[in-house]
């Protein structure tokens, strides 16, 4: 669920620290670093083989968990007794030229006690790209290209496996409040696909759509409500498919060739730039031309029964587009930056839009302030800026390695 932001006594906002962890990345290696999650006390970052983790009031590391390899998939959501879970390589260096991502670790947030490590041993073998894992309803599910599993978060029990023997397999999961699949059968080239709300537990459909011939990816964007993303080539995202409780089309918002913007990586669950309620999606128009004198875009809400635009449009200012976030009970958190980088708390009731934080940018912080590419949280009255990649430069040349995580919070 997400966290419902106060009004700040002040928006002001300062930098609480920068961190370039990486203790444990040889030179000249660019390491994989998703994941990014954020509780009241204590803010996590995956880094490399390990996952640290920052108090949120001065960033003093709390603690370290030591991970076999190198993370693969980092799920992005976290329980309400903030547990989450990753899968890394076996070893270091087995997604290379080996390529292993086959150890699922699942750990506790606030104290960075590991709860449990498990080896998917029908796992072997796969890269980054094709395995995923997401957290739903105390249960945590991964996947690779050829099967599937599910395990109690808190015991590690084992609930379910699924594996290439059937005709279909589970190629994606949305996690959340609920768990839902992106199954795969037939032929690999011509597939049938089909979206599924599993039960966490049992791992048994509660109800099945099925996608339109010639759509060849499906993102899922939110479990609950659940919303798909479509693409018939294999990258854009043409059109959002909203499905109901019963497992009917709700409704089909269309993108209109790219007017509307949301980025969707390769790997699973890495879909930015959307903002979901219960009967409504928030999502920000393409970027405009450089222009000084209008908006750079503006957040549109899609009624989810109807799939057309309704309610008030929040301009952005000018150079300065705004990015949705997520909710915050009834009001949508967005971000943008230029000089500065800015909060917004967007009241589709009235129109207005209320400034949560501005924070001073640095001339290098532009990289991470891009919504669309770096992992931006804002939980609790702190924004965390952090990068899904960290390179430390080659042995004998100068120079520092790039900062991975941006954390601000009130100004003092």
């Amino acid at each position: 669920m997400d966290t419902v932001e106060k009004k700040p006594a002040t928006p002001e906002g300062e930098l609480i620290a920068e961190m370039v962890p990486g203790d444990d990345i040889p030179p000249g290696v660019t390491a994989r670093t998703p994941g990014s999650w954020a509780t009241d006390k204590i803010f996590a970052k995956s880094d490399g083989a390990a996952v640290y983790g920052y108090t949120t009031q001065d960033a003093k590391e709390a603690w370290r968990i030591q991970l076999p390899g190198e993370i693969c998939a980092a799920s992005r959501h976290v329980t309400s007794s903030g547990m989450t879970a990753v899968i890394t390589e076996e070893k270091r260096g087995t997604a290379g030229p080996e390529e292993s991502c086959s150890e699922l670790t699942a750990f506790d947030i606030d104290t960075g006690r590991q709860l449990w490590r498990k080896h998917l041993k029908e796992a072997e073998g796969y890269a980054p790209f094709m395995v995923g894992v997401t957290v739903s309803q105390g249960v945590v599910a991964a996947t690779w290209k050829e099967g599937s599993v599910a395990f109690d978060l808190a015991s590690g029990k084992q609930h379910w496996t699924k594996n290439a023997v059937s005709t279909c397999r589970d190629t994606a999961f949305g996690g959340g409040a609920d768990l839902v699949a992106i199954v795969s059968c037939g032929d690999a080239e011509y597939p049938v696909v089909k979206a599924q709300k599993l039960d966490p537990v049992t791992g048994e459909a509660r109800w099945t759509y099925k996608v339109s011939p010639g759509i060849k990816t499906v993102e899922v964007l939110s479990t609950r409500p659940t919303l798909l993303g479509l693409s018939a080539g294999d990258a854009l995202t043409t059109d959002i498919a909203a499905v109901g409780d019963n497992g009917k089309l709700r409704s089909l918002i269309r993108l209109e060739g790219g007017r509307y913007k949301i980025d969707c990586e390769t790997v699973m669950e890495r879909c930015r730039g959307l903002a979901v309620s219960q009967d409504r999606v928030y999502l920000a128009t393409k970027d405009s031309e450089f222009d000084l004198e209008k908006p750079a875009n503006k957040i549109v809400g899609f009624d989810l029964d109807t799939g057309k635009v309704v309610g008030k449009s929040f301009p952005a200012r000018p150079l300065q587009p705004l990015v949705p976030l997520r909710m915050s009970g009834d009001k949508v958190i967005a971000y943008r930056s230029l000089s500065n980088g800015v909060v917004v708390s967007l009241d589709p009731a009235t129109g207005k839009q209320e400034v949560l934080m501005i924070h001073p940018l640095g001339d290098d912080d532009s990289r991470l302030a891009n919504a669309y590419r770096s992992e931006v949280l804002y939980e609790h009255g702190r924004l965390f800026l952090s990068s899904t990649t960290m390179e430390q430069p080659p042995k004998g040349e100068e120079g520092d390695a790039d900062t991975v995580v941006l954390m601000y919070g009130p100004a003092s």
